[in-house]
């Protein structure tokens, strides 16, 4: 999963985390193709998705839109270089439930992972 150590982050080693988790991660992190994640997102419903908004086919606003629409109990976080106040507006409006500009510091990503995404963007 790009070479990244996991182990040394709240996550903890790739290795040990289920297989599930591992393909949804390799996944999301290799896709050039949004719609393939809003597909497998269909059939097995993740707890919290960080989504892009500069993606290749359809943009991170319009997969959040699919997302919540189907499940509108998932967590859904930004992370994008876009960062001016008409771009955080949008994510809101897409359904995200947080915002995060790039780069994102690990401490963001674990308040996110840990459920305090209900914080405001």
């Amino acid at each position: 999963m790009r070479g990244k150590d996991w182990a040394s982050t709240p996550l903890g080693d790739a290795g040990e985390w289920p297989q599930s988790l591992r393909t949804s991660v390799s996944i999301c992190l290799n896709s050039r193709m949004p719609v393939l994640v809003w597909r497998i997102a269909r059939e097995d419903v993740p707890d919290l998705a960080l989504l892009d908004i500069g993606l290749p086919v359809i943009d991170g606003y319009e997969l959040a839109q699919r997302l919540r629409a189907e499940h509108p109990s998932l967590r859904l976080v930004a992370v994008s270089g876009y960062g001016q106040d008409a771009d955080r507006a949008a994510a809101l409006r897409a359904g995200f439930s947080r915002h995060l500009v790039k780069p994102v510091s690990l401490e963001e990503i674990e308040s996110v992972v840990t459920g305090d995404a209900a914080r405001a963007p």
